[in-house]
């Protein structure tokens, strides 16, 4: 059984989210409270910490922060707002 969540995300370059396992983004968007980010997902599964990356248009990017990442979407910016564009990768477990 799949189900579509959504999650509240914050303006800042770097975030981790927790998600159920092989969870599908939809669609990222601005609300009047915030950015949403809505997934599909099967909410049996177990969670998985997932690290979300977000630039603003012109801003610097660097290589070793995107490298693996997949694009999400942008949310526009409003006035003198640049765009911000979301990212995500799966988050690195350190092994004990």
């Amino acid at each position: 059984m799949r189900t579509i969540k959504k999650a509240k995300l914050m303006q800042i370059s770097i975030q981790s989210i927790e998600i159920p396992e092989g969870s599908k983004f939809l669609d990222i968007k601005e609300m009047e409270d915030g950015i949403y980010l809505w997934f599909e997902c099967d909410p049996n599964k177990k969670n998985e910490k997932v690290t979300i990356l977000c630039f603003g248009t012109g801003g610097l990017i660097l290589e070793k922060l995107i490298k693996g990442a997949k694009y999400i979407g942008t949310v526009p910016g409003a006035a003198e707002c640049p765009d911000l564009h979301y990212y995500y990768k799966k988050t690195k477990t350190k092994s004990a």
